[in-house]
């Protein structure tokens, strides 16, 4: 019985990690189990190459079970193709970014020089209503562009981006919100913060409230799509590809994503570590940059680096699996949280990382959000308070006196 268990679990692990649909998962391991502990099951069980009779003497469920996961992975990932080329969309409804992807396939494969520069065009950005990070990244963010942004937990990060939301939902955009660090529905009650509506009506919206949203985009002329993580956990290369087909011909797609770490690629194995993993789903995010889209995307930071002074001194090194973010995205930036005299008011520091292909790679600046709000505005480093300066003073004279010593 222990051994009968213990190739449950097992099956059980290996279902929930290869699979993506729970009712799919629980399908097979009924299956499995039907199988395994009844005689109706016999015959198709022979036919997998493993034979065992439940009245016979030396019968090992433990060790028959170490030779049914190989099947049992060989038929999970049968399942998961099956499933990935059902809910593939109808041509009908491909995107103009999928009709360009298919042009370039006509391209001639090597080009000259001149030819090469002609691709080259003149950034015509966006702003990202934030007017000083509009300032460090060259007037906002242009078609292909990414951007990340690092920092702590109550940094603000989340609350930056859904007024980014905001400001990018035009008539030429089209706006998709991935968000897998807390319960979506959350998150998007400070997005909604951003369109009108007051944040003590989002917590339970009543019909007028969420009429109001919807005259609001509609004035807009926005298009804005959020990705239902309560309906399934999708991998990111059906996500992008959803969001891509569903995309108006003419509207720029906009990608935010809360955030990078919870992202799942389809093509992940038991073998890869952390840093492939994330390399994975990284890389399918930003392949949608070569098709004209613009990513802003929130990074996790290593636990080593909540330390404020620590993330002030490097902040290239923030973004956890630092290599493989800071080396695609354009454009890095670490939040700090800094303490704040001003009552229901959270105040955090900007830095630039040293990646910013867009812009000034020097400047910093400071963000206000009012926590009852949720609204978010950016003001000059010099907003920094007295005791924030004081402090600095102090650290700096801590600093010296050590070198004395």
């Amino acid at each position: 019985l222990v051994g009968e268990k213990r190739m449950l679990i097992n099956c059980g692990i290996l279902l929930y990690e290869f699979l993506l649909d729970p009712d799919d998962a629980m399908e097979l391991l009924l299956n499995v189990y039907n199988k395994r502990v009844s005689k109706a099951g016999q015959e198709e069980w022979d036919s997998w190459g493993i034979t065992h009779k439940l009245e016979d003497a030396n019968y090992n469920p433990e060790k028959e079970g170490d030779r049914l996961l190989p099947l049992l992975e060989k038929q999970v990932r049968e399942k998961r193709a099956e499933n990935n080329k059902q809910k593939e969309p109808p041509k009908a409804e491909q995107s103009a970014a999928t009709s360009d992807t298919e042009e370039k396939s006509e391209e001639p494969f090597l080009l000259t020089l001149s030819e090469a520069e002609g691709l080259n065009k003149r950034r015509n950005p966006i702003s990202t209503g934030i007017p000083h990070l509009d300032l460090v990244l060259g007037g906002g963010l242009s078609g292909g562009d990414s951007l990340v942004f690092s920092g702590g937990p109550g940094s603000i990060k989340t609350s930056t981006v859904a007024a980014m939301v905001r400001a990018m939902t035009l008539p030429k955009t089209a706006v998709f919100c991935l968000f897998f660090d807390e319960y979506f529905p959350r998150v998007i009650r400070k997005v909604c913060a951003n369109f009108g509506v007051a944040y003590h009506d989002t917590e339970e919206p009543t019909g007028d409230i969420l009429k109001q949203l919807e005259n609001e985009i509609t004035r807009l002329d926005g298009f804005v799509r959020v990705v239902n993580t309560r309906a399934m956990e999708p991998t990111i290369e059906y996500t992008v590809e959803q969001c891509l087909a569903s995309a108006p011909i003419g509207r720029m797609p906009i990608f935010f994503i809360d955030h990078l770490h919870r992202l799942h690629s389809g093509s992940t194995t038991q073998k890869d570590g952390q840093t492939q993993i994330v390399e994975k789903a990284v890389n399918t995010v930003l392949n949608t940059c070569n098709k004209g889209s613009i990513v802003i995307a929130i990074s996790e930071i290593p636990k080593s680096f909540l330390n404020v002074e620590v993330l002030e001194k490097n902040p290239m090194a923030a973004p956890a699996d630092t290599r493989v973010i800071n080396s695609r995205f354009g454009a890095s930036f670490v939040i700090v949280k800094k303490p704040s005299t001003e009552p229901s008011t959270v105040l955090a520091r900007v830095i630039n990382s040293g990646k910013n292909r867009f812009g000034d790679g020097e400047m910093g600046f400071m963000l206000k959000a009012n926590w009852k709000t949720w609204k978010v505005s950016s003001h000059d480093e010099g907003i920094f308070t007295a005791e924030e300066k004081e402090r600095k003073t102090e650290q700096k004279k801590d600093a010296k006196e050590n070198e004395l010593v």
